[in-house]
């Protein structure tokens, strides 16, 4: 007996009505040859990892995978709802779709903020049996999120079976979930926390980014390791400093002047912050941060604080961030290197 006949038969589709669509038809799930998702990433003039073995780093996250993906093709049941949480840019929709892709279905990507039951009973049905991948699921709308209980862990509405489904959220806030809606948490079976990339990882993903997406031109290590450098360790943002080098065809003292990056990814609004924070000498809240450099506090959030955090140059506190003994020595540094 196939997985989805526990479910009361052949997969048949059901609208929020809890109506048969195409009552008619039956509907199995048919899983997407590998050949044709090789194929389609083939097509493609840019670098993007469709397998484990392409994605650099994240060791652990790709042997827990792979068990999984193992499990559900000897067991022949649904990929499990997972979770995957790290900063941005660091490669959780690449991952989604190398899961898809050695699973061997279809999946389609969704932005978690927008969704509603309705559009999310039609993915089910489109994906036939595959991932249903949810970008920034931490905003997905909380009577949405109630809605999706019985449809992720029973696989019914309105008490009718649905197709089985694989639901993979992304998500840069993994507390948030947990504190407002631990429920949905609960209901993934595997949880995938991003580690921090090296130095070593960003210049491997560059030097296989620039052989696929400009192989006619001329690659200088030096350059990829500066791009490593200048990262802040996030695979977008390097991949964005190698796209600017080739099509500005200029010097990376250009392109790192051009994005405003002092060194080694620090950029003049960390050297505001930093310097905002010295002279001020307390803890300050981070709207007051984000309004200090004009700029959004998501942006903030996203954008400036994160590396800063990592870096050790500030901490939070529970009245605000302050500055750390790391973060004034390397605020020294990038005074010096902006002769200011």
């Amino acid at each position: 007996m196939e997985f989805w006949e526990l479910f009361g038969g052949k997969g048949k589709t059901f609208d929020i009505n809890g109506e048969v669509v195409n009552p008619d038809e039956e509907t199995q799930i048919e899983p997407v040859e590998e050949t044709q998702v090789e194929q389609k990433e083939t097509e493609s003039p840019l670098y993007r990892p469709i397998t484990f073995n392409d994605y650099i780093g994240q060791e652990k996250s790709k042997e827990i995978l792979k068990a999984f993906i193992t499990g559900t093709k000897k067991y022949k049941t649904p990929f499990p709802h997972t979770i995957i949480y790290g900063n941005a840019g660091c490669g959780k929709t690449t991952l989604a779709r190398i899961i898809a892709n050695e699973v061997g279905v279809k999946m389609i990507e969704l932005l978690a903020q927008d969704i509603n039951v309705e559009e999310f009973l039609s993915s089910i049905s489109e994906v036939n049996g595959g991932i249903i991948f949810l970008d920034e699921v931490h905003r997905m709308k909380r009577d949405t999120v109630e809605q999706l209980y019985s449809l992720m862990e029973d696989f019914m509405w309105n008490g009718s079976p649905i197709i089985p489904f694989t639901l993979i959220g992304a998500t840069t806030e993994i507390g948030e979930i947990i504190k407002t809606r631990k429920p949905f948490y609960d209901r993934h079976k595997i949880i995938i926390e991003l580690e921090d990339y090296t130095e070593e990882d960003m210049y491997k993903i560059i030097d296989k980014y620039i052989d696929r997406t400009y192989p006619d031109e001329l690659k200088v290590e030096a350059r990829l390791y500066c791009i490593a450098e200048n990262s802040r360790f996030t695979p977008r943002k390097a991949i964005r400093l190698a796209d600017y080098l080739y099509y500005s065809d200029g010097t990376m003292a250009n392109v790192l002047k051009n994005n405003n990056i002092i060194e080694k990814g620090y950029t003049t609004k960390d050297l505001k912050v930093l310097d905002y924070l010295n002279k001020i000498g307390k803890p300050i809240g981070i709207d007051c941060l984000a309004l200090y450099l004009d700029i959004p506090t998501v942006t903030f959030n996203y954008e400036v604080e994160p590396y800063l955090i990592k870096t050790g140059c500030i901490s939070r506190t529970a009245r605000g961030r302050i500055i750390t003994s790391v973060g004034i020595n390397v605020l020294k540094s990038l005074k010096k290197a902006k002769g200011v």
